[in-house]
Formats: structure tokens, C-alpha cells, sequence
């Protein structure tokens, strides 16, 4: 037997009448209610269950798309509504045209059986039907995340600034304060002094923060910093 080659019409019309064939001498009948392609259909003895083969057969042919499998599955009929019973079984029409039917025949008669013993199964008839599937939405495009991302950096940059000068404002106004407890030609000593040991202050430079101290007692004079001297009071 020749591979089945989609693109051939001969091929598409043999395939299509050999499943037809097969498919009636198995006891199924023509959906004359479904559209879009040729549906056969087989009541599951003892149930009101339905094997359904979805045969991608389109007046009198195979549709050329190799990709579109031929689909078994099975419904279920109770109280005027119908459920899934068995998922479809898809058979791609690939290789010859009886490895084909036979792998239809095959999942034909597995989903026969699977079916009636579902029918019978209060257990499983007691379980939700499956719900369909949520269409998936994308998520927001990624371009529109950069601005985001790139305001939130900006704001975050802003605040880090903000956040610094008010940190040196505060630094350099508490130095500020500490050398205006001290006035040239002031008497000073060292914070730790318990000796009073005399300084007299020469210069106050507030771009260094330092203060010019001449120690009488080494008759030098040495750049001190204001929280490590004290003025000597009276």
C-alpha cells in the first residue's frame, strides 16, 4: 500500500471512502445535524452514551491539511443536556492508508469501551464536568512596564536626593551652632581638660568647620575641632 500523501486528491477521496466504509460496517450512522465535516456517530449499547469520530471528510474527501487529525471521542445524553464522557483520541493521517484505518479502528473501539463502563459509573457521573478552558489574555505589552519602571526609578532617585540634603543641611547647621558657642580671643580647653588648661582662640574658619586654637601652655597654635574643646567659664 502506497503512503498516504495529503496533497493527492486520489489519495484524499480512497482514504475518505475506505473510513466510511468502515465506519458504517461498525455500526455507525451519519450525523446528518453536524457542520464543517462528516461526523459518524454509535450509540454505547446499555447507556445513552455516543461514540462520536470527527472524520475530517469534506464532500467526499480527506481535508488536504495533513495536520487536521481524524478525533474519537464519546458524549454522554441525560436529562436533555450532554457532557464529555471520553476526550478525543486523534488519529493523524500519516503513513498508509491501513495503518491509518487501523489506528482508527483501534481507538474506536477503546473509546467504546471506556465509555460504557463510564456510563455505568455513578462514582464518576458524580464528578463535575470538566470546565472549558479560560481563553488566555496577554498580560500588558512589557513596553508598557519602562515607563513605570523608569518613573519609579525617577522618584526613587528624587527622593534619594531630597533625603541627602536634608542630611547636610541638618550636618552643617548643627556645626554651625557648635562654632557659634565660640568667639575670637575666647579662653577655651580641651573637653576632657580638668585642668582648665588655657587656649585662646584665634580663628574660626566654617568652611573647615575648624577653629585656630594657641595653647599657652605649648605656645603653639593647633586647628581644633569644636566638639573637642570647651569655652572656660568664670
Amino acid at each position: 500500500m502506497a503512503r498516504y500523501n495529503p496533497k493527492n486528491r486520489g489519495h484524499r477521496k480512497s482514504l475518505a471512502t475506505r473510513i466510511a466504509k468502515m465506519l458504517v460496517s461498525s455500526g455507525f450512522s451519519l450525523d446528518a445535524t453536524a457542520k464543517g465535516e462528516d461526523v459518524y456517530e454509535r450509540p454505547v449499547d446499555g447507556t445513552t452514551a455516543r461514540v462520536r469520530v470527527l472524520t475530517s471528510i469534506i464532500n467526499g474527501e480527506m481535508r488536504q491539511k495533513d495536520k487536521d487529525a481524524i478525533r474519537v471521542c464519546a458524549v454522554l445524553d441525560t436529562s436533555g443536556s450532554t457532557r464529555g464522557l471520553v476526550k478525543s483520541t486523534r488519529i493523524n493521517r500519516t503513513g498508509d492508508t491501513d495503518a491509518i484505518t487501523a489506528r482508527l479502528l483501534t481507538a474506536m473501539r477503546k473509546t467504546y469501551k471506556i465509555a460504557q463502563k463510564r456510563a455505568n459509573d455513578p462514582g464518576f457521573l458524580a464528578l463535575p464536568a470538566t470546565p472549558s478552558k479560560k481563553r488566555w489574555v496577554p498580560k500588558a505589552k512589557k513596553a508598557d512596564s519602562k515607563p513605570k519602571t523608569a518613573r519609579r526609578l525617577n522618584t526613587a532617585v528624587k527622593a534619594a536626593a531630597e533625603k541627602a540634603a536634608r542630611t547636610k543641611s541638618y550636618i552643617e547647621k548643627r556645626r554651625a551652632d557648635q562654632r557659634a558657642a565660640f568667639t575670637k580671643g575666647m579662653l577655651v580647653c580641651h573637653m576632657d581638660d580638668t585642668t582648665n588648661t588655657p587656649g585662646l582662640v584665634r580663628e574660626i574658619d566654617d568652611s573647615r568647620n575648624r577653629i585656630n586654637v594657641f595653647w599657652l601652655n605649648t605656645q603653639s597654635a593647633i586647628w581644633e575641632w569644636p566638639t573637642s574643646i570647651r569655652p572656660i567659664t568664670a
